[in-house]
């Protein structure tokens, strides 16, 4: 029962473990603006290169099974929490095949934009053919079959190294990523339809333009 709990709520544990983190971090250091700002400027410098860099580079690209893409497959785990790069990239290919009908797992028109931006999207049938190029990687798949452990081992060994690489680096990383999904993924679709979202192109300069985006190739 406590296996089946984990494997369901296992994004949400370490979201919730780093929002914690970072808020621990920040009041142990007194809220030292020299952190704050290093908070802010990781979170803004993480999601761009393994946030949106990684939603680029690997779920919209056939998967080529090297060592580099290996490390940033890794490294992705470590500085995000969006159900790592397997799993996040099976869900969001088939949220652009089906975007905003009943079949997408995270259309707010359907599902509510609570959920979509909570993390808490609808469970659908996959084509296991939309992954076929992933599943063809052992490490990809040891890696979503061990993705939380494997994040909480970076996350220790660094805490080791210095606990400010948590608190100040992987926390804010973690923190904005999931907020910067959740709303553009809600306000990119709150009408139905994919959306520009220049409301927020101060937050996310490479992801406001969600509309071009869902534009085909």
């Amino acid at each position: 029962m406590i296996n089946n709990f984990l494997k369901k709520h296992r994004n949400k544990i370490i979201i919730i473990f780093h929002h914690l983190a970072l808020i621990f971090g920040l009041a142990y250091y007194d809220w030292n603006l020299w952190y704050v700002f290093a908070s802010i400027a990781s979170g803004y410098i993480c999601f761009a290169l393994f946030g949106h860099g990684g939603h680029l580079y690997i779920s919209h690209k056939k998967y080529k099974d090297t060592w580099y893409n290996g490390a940033y497959a890794f490294l992705i785990n470590t500085f995000t929490a969006a159900g790592g790069p397997f799993n996040f990239t099976i869900l969001h290919r088939h949220h652009h095949k089906y975007s905003d009908t009943d079949k997408d797992p995270h259309s707010p028109t359907h599902i509510g934009w609570w959920r979509v931006y909570l993390l808490l999207w609808k469970n659908v049938k996959i084509n296991p053919a939309s992954a076929r190029d992933m599943a063809r990687s052992k490490f990809l798949v040891f890696l979503h079959h061990h993705q939380v452990k494997l994040h909480f081992l970076s996350v220790l060994v660094l805490f080791l190294i210095d606990p400010r690489f948590v608190f100040f680096i992987i926390s804010p990383s973690v923190v904005y990523t999931i907020h910067v999904n959740g709303l553009v993924n809600w306000l990119g679709h709150k009408n139905g339809v994919a959306r520009n979202i220049p409301e927020i192109a101060w937050l996310t300069p490479l992801s406001w333009r969600h509309g071009e985006h869902h534009e085909p190739k």
